[in-house]
């Protein structure tokens, strides 16, 4: 996984934790609405400041008019908190709309990797296969011959000729290609290749995945 499908994933649980939590703040909400409601203490109202003097200059609110303010500001607090929790889930959803293309295609190329490395290794096994063992497993051989053309095709690729380490065809462009892998003694010069397109030579030592991401574009 890429650092920018980990990133998905993760303002993904952020997501879902915003939302668990805004639906219990949307649910607090309701009550407090309620209970202010109840109170006719949904607007604050001037009024309530007013009360009996107990001397020169200090008000005693009304114990009415205090529960009317504390159900007002239970209120306002619960709304806040349930805008707060909006504002984080809006700017979560901007950072995931804005590095979801970034991680789909982090994904495609992963997928098209692991679809060339099976075709490669498939490739690579038959390749190495001497004319006796293919004679014995013809079948085989011949269904493996025709399942990779097959999915060549699906990108564009067709594929004239298998012999062998060599392949020649069509590229998705339209202009003829040929494949073939390269002599070495490493295990890595093995899966190595040479890729020429219309004559022109683009890779001299390419993994498959390189040469045949080239092929089909």
């Amino acid at each position: 996984m890429t650092m920018n499908e980990r990133q998905v994933e993760s303002i993904r649980k952020e997501i879902a934790k915003y939302e668990e939590q805004l639906a219990k703040r949307e649910a607090k909400l309701a009550k407090k609405y309620a209970a202010a409601e109840k109170l006719d203490a949904v607007e604050r109202k001037a009024e309530w400041d007013i009360g009996e003097e107990i001397q020169p200059g200090v008000v005693l609110r009304t114990k009415e008019n205090q529960k009317k303010i504390g159900a007002w500001f239970s209120l306002e607090s619960a709304k806040d908190e349930v805008e707060e929790t909006k504002r984080h889930l809006e700017n979560a959803h901007k950072r995931l709309s804005k590095l979801m293309p970034k991680a789909e295609a982090d994904s495609e190329k992963r997928e098209q990797d692991e679809r060339a490395d099976e075709m490669e290794s498939k490739f690579f096994n038959e390749a190495h296969m001497s004319e006796e063992e293919k004679a014995k497993r013809q079948a085989e051989y011949e269904a493996w011959v025709k399942w990779f053309k097959a999915e060549c095709l699906k990108d564009g690729v067709v594929i004239d000729q298998i012999n062998g380490w060599y392949i020649n065809g069509t590229a998705k462009s339209g202009k003829p290609f040929i494949l073939y892998g390269n002599s070495g003694y490493t295990e890595r010069s093995r899966h190595c290749y040479t890729l020429r397109i219309n004559k022109e030579v683009i890779f001299t030592s390419g993994e498959f995945s390189t040469c045949y991401n080239r092929i089909k574009r």
